[in-house]
């Protein structure tokens, strides 16, 4: 087999192993990142309150959340568990099928997201900072595409959340100005 007849299909080879790697890599920057300006908080303890904040409270169960997060029950169980013992979360049976268990944010987890969000936000605009607002949209779009690759139509978190975690303070105020000088 002579491999110069196949250049072009080697070099897009080495594109697909170039970006899994930078993906792999930014993605343990990130998250080394995250969690040294979170207060209280993993981000996956964050992201699980972002998760149920999302969905509606009669549908927040543990196989639910756990297709939102793209990631095991046994993980979601575990973690829901531990945040109802540090009492930002609770659980109740179901309202429509009584086998499930409806998870919702306390409110002192409502309050730990509060306290996350300024350094969350600040933390964003410095992560995005080289980012033109299209490239940021085209790695939205990438990142989308990349995580239906098993044609497994994952639920974003699209929709707005009906809880206040601090969009009328004046410090969300101050951060949609930066945004507006930056990228607007």
């Amino acid at each position: 087999m002579n491999l110069d007849n196949y250049k072009n299909e080697l070099e897009v080879l080495s594109d697909m192993h170039q970006a899994y790697s930078l993906l792999y890599i930014a993605l343990h920057k990130i998250q080394a990142e995250a969690v040294s300006i979170l207060e209280d908080l993993t981000l996956n303890q964050l992201m699980l309150l972002i998760a149920v904040a999302h969905l509606d409270p009669q549908e927040a169960t543990i196989v639910n959340i756990a297709n939102k997060l793209g990631t095991s029950k046994q993980n979601v169980n575990r973690l829901v568990n531990y945040m109802i013992k540090k009492e930002y979360l609770s659980s109740k049976p179901g309202q429509i099928d009584k086998r499930n268990v409806n998870i919702s944010i306390t409110d002192e987890g409502l309050s730990v997201m509060q306290k996350n969000t300024v350094n969350s936000n600040k933390y964003f605009l410095n992560l995005f900072r080289n980012f033109t607002r299209g490239e940021i949209s085209s790695l939205r779009k990438s990142l989308e595409k990349l995580s239906d690759y098993d044609s497994i139509n994952q639920d974003y978190f699209e929709k707005q959340v009906k809880i206040d975690i601090g969009k009328e303070s004046e410090d969300m105020k101050k951060f949609l100005e930066q945004i507006r000088n930056l990228f607007l």
